[in-house]
């Protein structure tokens, strides 16, 4: 055999590896992106799963709402915090609020708007911030879109944004806020408000006189209101396997007919540490 020939072995001996390990190197590619595909297949099902859950809990608070003394709603009531509910082998936590409940920032009353902002735990600057967008809004006679409208972006994530959230509205259109279902130290967030109008207000509650009809209640007109049947309503679903979704849904029940109207819907994040610069 040649020199001539061992060459030409030899390069042949060298494109078949070099071919082989092209081949084994795409093969190895291929098998990752597999993998990686199928892991977010998997995922992506995990989380469907979760978000059906969640709103398998937000038709039950509906039920609730619409059924006189169920008793997850009297749960609800009576605990002020999540409740959990079984259904297809998951837990699920629901809470609810009443829209009704919170001052609406474009027709509620300024002074009880100012009066609920000073009660928040949150820093002087931003309940300073959040007054003076209200009051330019009213200014230029436009509406504020969302609560969150007050709050600068970096905040909108944040655990202070729920507490915003927790107190204020645009949705009612009230002056005032509904006290029915409300604790005392939320009832005593109201502008000049006493022990006897608290018991005023209980016996409302009862199924007393509303408040345009009681004369015990005539100073705090301008910061009552009825109770308006829209609701948010919260369900935290998480499947076995870890994927968490908490679902809202802000509903308007009509007292005529068993219409349910959905004013919004979303997947709300977990509040996030974010420093504004």
């Amino acid at each position: 055999m040649t020199a001539r020939h061992h060459r030409q072995r030899g390069f042949v001996l060298l494109l078949v590896l070099v071919i082989t390990g092209v081949i084994a190197t795409s093969a190895l590619i291929l098998l990752e992106r597999t993998r990686t595909a199928a892991g977010s297949t998997a995922a992506a099902v995990e989380v469907s799963q979760a978000r059906a859950l969640a709103d398998a809990g937000i038709a039950r608070l509906v039920q609730a709402l619409r059924v006189q003394d169920d008793p997850l709603l009297k749960s609800i009531l009576a605990s002020g915090t999540p409740v959990p509910w079984r259904f297809a082998g998951s837990e699920i936590r629901l809470s609810f609020l009443r829209e009704s409940g919170k001052a609406d920032l474009n027709a509620g009353n300024a002074e009880l708007i100012e009066t609920l902002l000073d009660w928040m735990a949150v820093s002087p600057s931003l309940r300073q911030r959040a007054m003076q967008q209200v009051e330019a809004a009213r200014r230029e006679s436009t509406r504020l879109p969302s609560v969150l409208a007050l709050l600068p972006a970096c905040v909108r994530l944040t655990p202070v944004a729920r507490l915003f959230e927790e107190r204020f509205t645009v949705l009612t259109g009230s002056r005032g806020i509904s006290a029915a279902g409300m604790a005392d130290e939320q009832l005593r967030r109201i502008p000049g408000l006493t022990s006897a109008d608290v018991e005023a207000l209980r016996s409302r509650n009862d199924g007393g006189p509303s408040p345009a009809d009681d004369p015990r209640l005539a100073h705090l007109q301008r910061f009552l209101a009825d109770e308006e049947p829209i609701y948010r309503l919260r369900a935290e679903a998480m499947t076995p396997r870890g994927a968490r979704i908490t679902r809202e849904a802000v509903i308007l029940l009509s007292a005529r007919a068993p219409i349910i109207r959905i004013l919004s819907q979303r997947d709300l994040a977990e509040p996030a540490a974010i420093a504004c610069d």
